[in-house]
């Protein structure tokens, strides 16, 4: 479907849909990590710089965005050459704008019935744009500013048209995410058949100091080492602006199409975990032991063998959660 929609949109040309390929964000988000060196003091094992007994240890890599947490498990593989997915992938629903609707939320608890809420959508716009992106230390108490130096009300701690968050309050809207992420990447490492030994932060999401801090603070006692890739294009401005310039606010994430170029470019990733079994109906043979087979044992047929067998069965041909 989305090659016969890059066709009708003139992204490619009549008959060109094997020319056009896909890549999942986390493999992306992986290719970005290898190019920015990340996996010298991990799994670097295409430069031999570690030892064969860790060679194959896997990492996980966590691509925080906007909307979802998408997490993924990489290894390299046996002869060096590459990597391989050694994990199913996980998609969760608990991106960052998901830490803005708390904080709206919020908002509208301890503002209904004020002078104020009609104020709450520009807060949360604010918030969505600088305090959240901002925020590092729950010590710390936050600021959104909304009105002019005539907005005042001691009470709801707004002064001189700017409302104050406890640093603790503004932590709170994190935590479902952070959870999310923790929880994730312990089930992966639960699953994967290899260890992950290293955890990798990319994504816009990712930028937030206080959900790294976090991040490491959690899964640092299980052994597992967290980075976030450098960015150059922050990096850059924050020479030029200052450690604290504004565009660490309106700043957007290239690590996805980065990695896409190094995918075209390099092609690392060689194997890759299956998400659904694939097959094709079939006529299965009776088996009594399986409950199914009872249940469904009037509807049975006898094949030219004289055998019994359950018509419109699967046959799997390619299991679930197989590497490919």
């Amino acid at each position: 479907m989305m090659k016969r929609a890059a066709e009708k949109a003139g992204l490619i040309k009549t008959g060109g849909r094997n020319k056009l390929s896909f890549i999942t964000e986390g493999e992306a988000s992986l290719n970005r990590c290898i190019d920015q060196g990340l996996m010298v003091e991990s799994i670097h094992c295409l430069r031999q710089l570690t030892p064969a007994s860790k060679r194959r240890e896997g990492v996980s890599v966590v691509d925080a965005g906007g909307g979802t947490l998408d997490i993924s498990a990489y290894g390299a593989t046996a002869d060096g050459k590459g990597f391989e997915e050694i994990a199913e992938a996980q998609c969760h629903v608990k991106g960052s704008i998901f830490v803005t609707d708390a904080a709206g939320k919020y908002l509208d608890e301890i503002l209904r019935g004020s002078q104020f809420a009609k104020f709450i959508d520009k807060m949360k716009q604010e918030f969505d744009k600088k305090t959240k992106c901002l925020f590092e230390n729950p010590s710390r108490p936050q600021f959104i500013r909304f009105g002019n130096k005539e907005d005042m009300d001691l009470i709801l701690k707004i002064r001189s048209g700017a409302l104050r968050l406890d640093g603790t309050v503004v932590a709170s809207f994190f935590e479902p995410s952070i959870e999310c992420i923790v929880d994730g990447v312990l089930e992966q490492c639960r699953r994967a058949h290899r260890r992950i030994t290293s955890v990798f932060l990319v994504g816009g999401f990712s930028e937030n100091e206080f959900l790294l801090e976090q991040v490491k603070e959690c899964l640092e006692p299980h052994g597992l080492s967290v980075f976030r890739p450098p960015n150059t294009q922050l990096q850059a401005f924050k020479s030029v602006n200052g450690k604290n310039g504004p565009l660490n606010v309106y700043f957007r994430n290239k690590i996805v199409a980065d990695g896409a170029v190094s995918f075209v470019l390099d092609h690392p990733v060689l194997s890759r975990v299956t998400r659904y079994a694939a097959g094709t109906e079939a006529k299965m043979p009776y088996n009594q032991n399986l409950l199914e087979h009872r249940k469904r044992r009037a509807q049975a047929i006898v094949d030219l063998a004289g055998n019994l067998r359950i018509p419109r069965g699967f046959d799997i041909i390619l299991p679930r959660v197989c590497l490919r």
